[in-house]
């Protein structure tokens, strides 16, 4: 088996919540960094939520059914 080592994953800067098939920015706009831990590189930005999202992410499941 051959690994091809020059395809790479490019993630976005930034990633919000997906609630209701649709990506939102978390109520609070706060977000969290993630950084690879074998190269210290920042690799994207994460939604921070809080109840109010969660809310609104039962809220929309609740719809769907």
């Amino acid at each position: 088996m051959r690994i091809d080592m020059t395809n790479k994953i490019v993630l976005r800067e930034k990633y919000g919540h997906f609630i209701g098939g649709e990506w939102r920015e978390p109520v609070n706009k706060q977000y969290f960094d993630e950084y690879n831990p074998s190269t210290g590189v920042k690799l994207a930005s994460f939604a921070r939520g809080d109840q109010e999202d969660v809310n609104l992410a039962v809220q929309s499941a609740k719809e769907g059914f």
